[in-house]
């Protein structure tokens, strides 16, 4: 399964042209804030999507694993008792 790189890049760190002039300690942490909460929410989104990819890879490898077993099964019932080991003899599927 092939793992792909993803780069984040930073947006909107700080904005170019506040609107007023922050005066109060208060106003820099609002805004501190909400771009911390901004780059949050774009990096939740990338990581949706690597989960989804993920969980596609998985879902596949799943019925891949479900076919191959199924496949043996049917070779165990179609080959004759003498070919099979004496331990696998007394197992069944």
């Amino acid at each position: 399964m092939p793992f792909y790189r993803r780069t984040v890049v930073p947006q909107r760190l700080c904005p170019r042209n506040p609107p007023q002039p922050l005066s109060e300690l208060r106003d820099v942490s609002h805004l501190a804030t909400l771009s911390l909460l901004r780059q949050l929410a774009d990096l939740c989104g990338h990581s949706l999507a690597l989960l989804e990819d993920i969980e596609g890879h998985l879902l596949a490898l799943g019925r891949r694993t479900d076919s191959l077993c199924r496949r043996t099964v049917r070779l165990r019932r179609r080959l004759p008792c003498r070919l099979l080991g004496p331990q696998e003899d007394e197992e069944e599927l």
